[in-house]
C-alpha cells in the first residue's frame, strides 16, 4: 500500500511561539485591533489563529515599542477542531525584516 505524503512547501522549519505577540496587531485600514494567538513563525511569516475575520491580501501592522512591521494575509483556513477559529498566514511585506529575530528579542519564542 502506498502511503500518501503531503509535500512540504516551506524551505525552513517554523518555530514555536509562547502565544504572545511582541506588540499590538492592527488593521492598516482604520487601525482596529486584531485579536489573535500566534502559533508559529518563520523568518518572514507568522501563523496565527483568530475569531476575527480577515481576508487574503488584507494589510496588518504589528506595532512594537521600537517599530511598525507591515504584514499581509496570505492564506486562511478553518482551524481543525476549534469552533469559530480560523488559521491565517501572515507574511512580512518588507523581506529585509527577520520576524524570528524580532520575536526572539521580545522574548516571544519558545
Amino acid at each position: 500500500m502506498n502511503a500518501f505524503k503531503l509535500k512540504e512547501k516551506r524551505f525552513r522549519p517554523r518555530k514555536a511561539l509562547t502565544g504572545l505577540l511582541p506588540g499590538r496587531l492592527v488593521r492598516a485600514a482604520g487601525g482596529e485591533g486584531v485579536s489573535c494567538k500566534p502559533v508559529d513563525i518563520s523568518e518572514h511569516g507568522i501563523g496565527v489563529i483568530s475569531e476575527d475575520v480577515l481576508k487574503v491580501d488584507d494589510t496588518l501592522i504589528l506595532e512594537s515599542k521600537s517599530k511598525k512591521i507591515e504584514l499581509v494575509v496570505t492564506y486562511s483556513r478553518k482551524d481543525f477542531g476549534k469552533h469559530n477559529l480560523v488559521r491565517y498566514g501572515l507574511s512580512c511585506i518588507d523581506q529585509s525584516i527577520n520576524l524570528e529575530l524580532e520575536f526572539q528579542e521580545a522574548g516571544c519564542l519558545k
